[in-house]
């Protein structure tokens, strides 16, 4: 039991501590702004480290196959918010999807509102996007946050707008092209063939008659590049403006004139020369079913050679594609138009939670080393090791079908020229690329995108009809001279590609009034 004398010490206690409680809240109250007062000084939350602060959280939709050779992704994920939470605060979920379901996919996160950032963009669905609504716009987020996009792309950048607006960046990797016949070095050297003199396609027909007379009557020496595609569609001497259907002569270089390729007197004389090719048995019988591209039949000795896009570096690609050295000779100046500058790129979903984060990681996709790599070819000293000659490669003990993380896609990855190059790639390849898009002819048309929405049933309708031709005609099988090109032109008029071109033409002279 507490006595009269003991209550009055604990009484007296309990009121000094509660003074003091008074004094030092009066204290604080005095110096310190109220909670809804403006923040100053060098504590303001605004200048407080990043890493203080709660890390944003973004989705980084990558084109890639769940599959043996990315069974590291959960490691690779890991590494990537190593450098993101250090450098940006922002913690990215790697996810992988594969190429055939990739938009579907992309679309319902979108429509589900699930979290989702960066977007694999192609060419061939950029302005659909768009058109859909699915992209943001990023020309603030760039001026905010992407000083390191804008130097790795200089005005390659702006060339993507659309309607003044910029709504992906394109990776650095060949922004310009050119298209090459890509020959077998045994056979070349074999028959003497001297790849000096080869400037277009038709300095072709002296070389594969040669080849043909000496491995015999069922060696066919010209193949096809992929499943599905004709010969005519790897030697390509106009700006397509997207789809191919309307487009520029001579690359666009010297003419804004849209026009239907298939009715120019260029096209019947190229269709004249791949007829005159299969009917002296140059082409591959089953071009237009065959279900395989150049590396297996090369690999297999059932051809010589094949026309296909081309950039620095790509001899020693399909090299290593035939397991046989190819020889890459071009037949086209080195040129740069929209298609080539929008063929792979990246977007951030127009559903972003976190637009600012995602364009921070987007910009170090452009500028940062370690990222990079990483994202090229894995971790160093599981998937790859740099060797005395500065060439990347797989570890001992380790191949492409043990590496956990053998993508093979660093032209996906922002701006592969800051990645370590791979053993087999010529020691200057980045240079070689860069100069080569630094000096490419420019299609005066560079930078415009056609928006097809006002068109897209006669669209929808004129490719009907060229899926029916196409392969037929540029593969040689058909006779232009039988009305078969006539025949051809007829259907796509009756399926509306005058109206395509016309409205092509009206976009592009508009565009061209405000440039």
């Amino acid at each position: 039991m507490i006595t009269k004398t003991g209550f009055k010490r604990v009484f007296t206690c309990v009121l000094t501590v509660l003074m003091l409680m008074v004094l030092v809240a009066g204290c604080g109250n005095s110096t310190t702004p109220g909670a809804n007062a403006p923040q100053t000084g060098t504590d303001s939350p605004a200048d407080k480290p990043a890493a203080q602060e709660k890390p944003a959280e973004i989705v980084f939709a990558l084109l890639a196959d769940n599959s043996p050779r990315t069974a590291d992704a959960p490691l690779i994920e890991d590494a990537i918010n190593e450098i993101t939470l250090d450098k940006i605060n922002t913690k990215v979920s790697l996810q992988l999807y594969p190429y055939s379901s990739y938009d579907q996919q992309i679309t319902l996160m979108q429509s589900g509102n699930e979290p989702l950032d960066l977007i694999f963009v192609t060419n061939a669905n950029y302005s659909s996007y768009v058109s859909r609504n699915q992209l943001l716009q990023l020309d603030d987020l760039i001026d905010k946050h992407g000083a390191g996009i804008r130097e790795a792309l200089g005005d390659y950048l702006d060339a993507t707008a659309i309607d003044g607006k910029l709504y992906i960046v394109p990776t650095i990797r060949d922004l310009a092209k050119f298209y090459s016949v890509n020959m077998r070095k045994d056979l070349t050297d074999k028959y003497n063939i001297d790849t000096s003199a080869i400037k277009d396609i038709y300095d072709l027909t002296p070389i594969l008659k040669t080849v043909k007379e000496g491995e015999g009557e069922d060696f066919y020496p010209l193949v096809t590049a992929a499943a599905g595609r004709s010969i005519l569609s790897y030697y390509v001497t106009y700006d397509p403006l997207g789809d191919g259907i309307g487009v520029l002569l001579n690359d666009g270089l010297d003419n804004t004139n849209v026009v239907l390729y298939e009715e120019t007197e260029e096209y019947r004389e190229l269709v004249k020369l791949v007829h005159d090719w299969y009917e002296a048995g140059y082409i591959m019988r089953d071009i237009t079913t065959t279900q395989e591209g150049y590396s297996s039949l090369l690999k297999a000795g059932k051809g010589y050679a094949y026309l296909n896009g081309a950039k620095a570096g790509y001899a020693e690609q399909a090299t290593r594609n035939v397991g046989a050295p190819i020889l890459t000779i071009p037949l086209t100046p080195i040129i740069a138009n929209t298609a080539s500058v929008t063929q792979v790129n990246w977007g951030i979903s127009v559903t972003s939670k976190y637009p600012d984060a995602a364009t921070k990681y987007l910009n170090l996709m452009y500028s940062d080393k370690d990222l990079v790599t990483l994202l090229c070819w894995g971790i160093e000293g599981k998937h790859y090791k740099i060797y005395e000659d500065g060439f990347a490669y797989y570890p001992e003990g380790v191949d492409v079908d043990t590496s956990g993380w053998t993508l093979n896609m660093g032209y996906a990855m922002g701006n592969q020229f800051l990645s370590p190059l791979w053993r087999g790639e010529q020691p200057d390849l980045w240079e070689q690329m860069k100069k080569d898009n630094d000096t490419a002819l420019r299609s005066k048309a560079l930078g415009f995108t056609f928006n097809s929405e006002n068109v897209k049933t006669e669209l929808a309708a004129v490719n009907s009809v060229r899926s029916q031709y196409r392969m037929l005609i540029e593969c040689g099988l058909a006779d232009p001279d039988s009305g078969i090109i006539e025949e051809y032109v007829a259907k796509m008029k009756e399926a509306g590609v005058d109206k395509i071109i016309a409205e092509k033409q009206a976009q592009l002279d508009a565009w061209l009034a405000k440039k």
